[in-house]
């Protein structure tokens, strides 16, 4: 049973990872026209995030209780936690190994633009859980968050400046999909091929999450472990895996400031957007969602402690001019220590 289910999730987040390329593909092909900083934040967080985004709707819709939307918010959680620490030191080291320097210097105003937009977001998240009710309203206070920091950048978006696209070179392998869409079906890439080959991937997403979501009930019933705490850690962690391939291969082709932005762009999607619209559409249908006195204690905690370590992690990236190795370490000294937490508190 236990192969049976480490199997599952290998399978998924091996799906993920395999798709993943073609989210990477077709959005930089549709956000050829935004500018560096603005691409990652908006359409490369947005596609990257889709398995968030479906894993929340496949855990609310499934089990349609507490127990369900709070999986939903806690992969979202656990991802921003993966995201905001993990992501960013990974891309620090990718930096430096690849220029092999011991340094290298970031753009700050992109960075701390998203980091505030950030904090808002999970401000708003933390007022919604202290009150207890996700209703409604709640949803399209998430939603209208998420909507006010889209305007904000594609405004700043006309006033910065441009980075020239490159058309990829598509592989001929018979196990991509890039290929069997872009070089078999289209004959090449354009704004059709690209839109296809984005839902394609949503498609294969969507079935991937849906194991994982299996999976995580099937540990939660094997060890009787709340499904929302193992939803944290092994969901959160195998819907990153988009954000991490994207961060990593902009921070290779020397787009510092769209690595880090689709990581937090991707928190800020995934606080508002991912939680608000599955939220919205199940209160639309159903009814308001309550949180009992204890489990609002544990979420608001965890809130709190994300807020927190946010603020950590973007002092650690922004003070003094440049990266180092050591502060990517310490990114990743302080994720180790937040599943520790998780471990003594959930």
């Amino acid at each position: 049973m236990i192969l049976l289910i480490v199997l599952q999730i290998i399978i998924s987040i091996a799906v993920i990872w395999s798709v993943s390329s073609s989210f990477e593909m077709a959005s930089n092909y549709l956000g050829r026209n935004l500018s560096d900083g603005v691409k990652g934040a908006t359409i490369n967080a947005i596609g990257s995030s889709i398995p968030e985004l479906l894993t929340t709707f496949i855990f609310l819709f499934s089990l349609k209780n507490v127990e369900g939307f709070t999986s939903g918010l806690t992969t979202t959680v656990g991802s921003a936690m993966f995201n905001i620490l993990v992501i960013p030191a990974l891309v620090i080291l990718t930096l430096l190994f690849s220029n092999k320097n011991t340094t290298v210097q970031i753009n700050r105003s992109f960075f701390l633009r998203d980091t505030f937009f950030l904090i808002i977001s999970q401000l708003t998240l933390l007022a919604i859980i202290k009150w207890g009710n996700f209703n409604l309203i709640s949803s399209i206070l998430l939603v209208v968050v998420y909507l006010i920091y889209m305007f904000v950048i594609l405004t700043k978006n006309k006033k910065a400046i441009y980075t020239p696209y490159t058309k990829p070179t598509i592989e001929k392998s018979f196990l991509s999909l890039n290929y069997w869409i872009i070089n078999k079906l289209f004959k090449k890439l354009n704004t059709c091929s690209a839109v296809i080959l984005l839902l394609v991937s949503v498609l294969l997403i969507g079935v991937a999450c849906h194991l994982l979501v299996l999976s995580c009930e099937q540990i939660s019933h094997t060890f009787t472990i709340p499904i929302y705490t193992v939803a944290i850690i092994v969901a959160a962690i195998s819907t990153s895996v988009p954000d991490t391939v994207l961060s990593i291969k902009d921070a290779k082709n020397g787009y510092i400031s769209d690595a880090l932005s689709n990581a937090i762009g991707s928190n800020i999607f995934d606080i508002t957007f991912a939680l608000g619209l599955p939220l919205l559409i199940f209160s639309s249908l159903f009814t308001a969602i309550e949180i009992n006195p204890n489990l609002r204690t544990l979420l608001s905690q965890l809130m709190i402690l994300l807020i927190i370590i946010t603020l950590i992690a973007a002092s650690i990236i922004v003070i003094g001019k440049k990266v180092n190795f050591f502060k990517g370490i310490s990114l990743i000294l302080i994720y180790i220590a937040f599943v520790f937490w998780i471990y003594l508190n959930f």
